[in-house]
C-alpha cells in the first residue's frame, strides 16, 4: 500500500516526542511476512518476481498451444473417418490362391564351346622344313597335306638299299642253283654230305639278307612318310608356330588343328545334375538368343574341388558355325514335391524380421464387400515376375495382388479378380 506525500511543517525548538508521529502510523498498512530479501543479485526482489511472472506466461502459452493442436489432430481424424464413411470402398486387384503340391525349377549352368578334337600337329622326325601348306584360319580336309621335310637323305638311303637288294638277290639266285646241283650230286654219289649243307645254309643266310635289306628298305620309306603331316581329321588351322627353313626337333609343334565339323560344350554342373544326366541325354543350350539341342556324350569322374561341380562334355547339333570359347548355358528343369502357392511378386510386402507377407481381402457377409487381412508367406523360389511361397494362405483366398502400400488392415475393399498367376 503506497504512503502518502508529507508536507513539511515548521519544528519548534522543543523536544519531539513520540506522539508527533501518530497521524503517519495510523495510515500506514501493517506490513506482514518475512523481511524483504536484501542480498539478491541487484539489490532487490523485484528482477526475480518479474522471472516469475514471464515463466508462468510461457507455460500458460505452451499449454494453450498444446490444446490449439490436440483440437487441430482430433479434428482432422473425426474429418478423415467421415471422409472414409462417406467415400465408396476402394477396389482391390485379387486372385484366388491355388494350392499346388509342387513346382518345377529352371536351373541354369554356363560353360564354353570347344572343338570336339584339338591336337597340335608335329613331326615325328627331325629335319629341315621346307614346305607349310596351310596358313592360320584355313580349313582342310582329312587327309590334306600341312608340312613337309627335306627328304633327300632318306630317298638316297632308300636307293642304296633298293641297290644292295637287288645284289642279294642275285647271291640268293646263284646259292639256290648251286645247292640244286649239289642235290644231284648227292644222290649220284659224288659229292659229300658236307658240302651240300654248305650249299643249303648259304641259300638260308642269303634270304634272311634280304628280308634285312627289304625291312630297312620299309624302314627309309617310313622316314620319308613321316617327313609329311597330313590332318587326321578335317578341321581348321588355328595356329601356325614356324615357317619354312626352320630346323626342327623331334616334336616341335608345327600348326594347331582344330574339328570345326563337330562341336562340344563344357559345362561344370552340381553332381546332383551330372547324376541325373546320362551319356546319350538329349539336353536344351542356350547360346545368345538360339536354341541349340544338345546330347550328353561323357562325363568326368571326379569333383572339381574350387567349384565343387562335375564337368560333363555335350555334343551340339547344330549345321551353324560356333565360335569355340563363346559362352552357353545348360538349361535344366528339376521337379519339386513340396506344396506352395504360385503369386505375383507385386503382392509381397516385407514384415517384419526378414519374412514376407501378403494382404487377403477376406469376405465380410454382413455388407457384401471384403476386409483387409495379413497373411505371413515365406518365399521358396522366384521365377521371372512369379514367386512360389508357402504359409498360412488358405487355398482359394483371395489374394491383393497390387497397390498394397495403399491399403490398411482392416480397411473395407471391393474385390476385382485379375487373371490368375501361372
Amino acid at each position: 500500500m503506497g504512503v502518502g506525500r508529507m508536507e513539511p511543517r515548521e519544528v519548534k525548538n522543543r523536544d519531539v516526542d513520540k506522539d508527533d508521529f501518530k497521524p503517519i502510523k495510523a495510515k500506514m498498512a501493517p506490513v506482514t511476512g518475512p523481511p524483504p530479501d536484501r542480498t539478491a543479485s541487484g539489490g532487490g526482489g523485484f528482477p526475480r518476481r518479474l522471472f516469475g511472472i514471464a515463466a508462468r506466461i510461457a507455460f500458460a502459452a505452451a499449454m494453450i498451444a498444446a490444446l490449439a493442436g490436440a483440437t487441430t489432430v482430433i479434428q482432422w481424424r473425426a474429418d478423415a473417418l467421415v471422409s472414409q464413411v462417406n467415400e465408396p470402398p476402394m477396389p482391390a486387384r485379387v486372385i484366388a490362391a491355388e494350392r499346388l503340391p509342387g513346382h518345377d525349377v529352371i536351373e541354369r549352368y554356363a560353360g564354353r564351346i570347344e572343338a570336339a578334337r584339338e591336337t597340335e600337329m608335329a613331326f615325328e622326325r627331325g629335319g629341315l622344313l621346307v614346305a607349310v601348306e596351310v596358313d592360320e584360319g584355313d580349313k582342310i580336309g582329312e587327309g590334306g597335306l600341312i608340312a613337309r621335310l627335306d627328304t633327300a637323305s632318306l630317298e638316297a638311303e632308300r636307293n642304296r638299299l633298293i641297290a644292295q637288294k637287288r645284289q642279294v638277290e642275285a647271291n640268293l639266285e646263284l646259292a639256290e642253283l648251286t645247292l640244286a646241283r649239289q642235290e644231284t650230286l648227292q644222290n649220284q654219289g659224288h659229292v659229300s654230305a658236307q658240302r651240300l649243307d654248305e650249299a643249303r645254309l648259304n641259300v638260308s643266310a642269303l634270304v634272311a639278307e634280304r628280308d634285312t635289306t627289304i625291312a630297312a628298305i620299309r624302314a627309309v620309306e617310313i622316314d620319308i612318310e613321316k617327313s609329311e603331316i597330313r590332318a587326321p581329321f578335317s578341321g581348321t588351322i588355328a595356329a601356325r608356330h614356324v615357317d619354312e627353313g626352320a630346323v626342327l626337333n623331334t616334336g616341335t609343334a608345327v600348326v594347331e588343328l582344330l574339328e570345326s565339323d563337330r562341336a562340344q560344350a563344357r559345362i561344370g554342373v552340381s553332381p546332383e545334375i551330372a547324376e541325373a544326366i546320362r551319356n546319350g541325354a538329349a539336353v536344351t543350350l542356350r547360346y545368345r538368343d538360339e536354341v541349340l539341342d544338345a546330347m550328353a556324350a561323357a562325363s568326368r569322374p571326379d569333383i572339381a574341388t574350387a567349384t565343387r561341380t562335375v564337368t560333363v562334355l555335350f555334343d551340339i547339333k547344330t549345321d551353324t558355325p560356333l565360335p569355340f570359347g563363346e559362352i552357353v548355358e545348360l538349361e535344366i528343369t528339376r521337379h519339386i514335391d513340396e506344396r506352395g502357392f504360385w503369386i505375383p511378386l507385386t503382392a509381397l510386402s516385407e514384415a517384419e524380421r526378414g519374412l514376407w507377407s501378403v494382404i487377403i481381402a477376406k469376405e465380410n457377409p454382413e455388407n457384401g464387400l471384403a476386409v483387409t487381412e495379413r497373411a505371413a508367406v515365406e518365399v521358396l523360389h522366384v521365377e521371372g515376375e512369379q514367386a512360389f511361397v508357402r504359409g498360412t494362405l488358405q487355398d482359394g483366398a483371395m489374394i491383393v495382388i497390387g497397390g498394397v502400400e495403399r491399403l490398411a488392415l482392416g480397411q473395407d475393399v471391393r474385390p476385382v479378380f485379375a487373371e490368375a498367376a501361372q
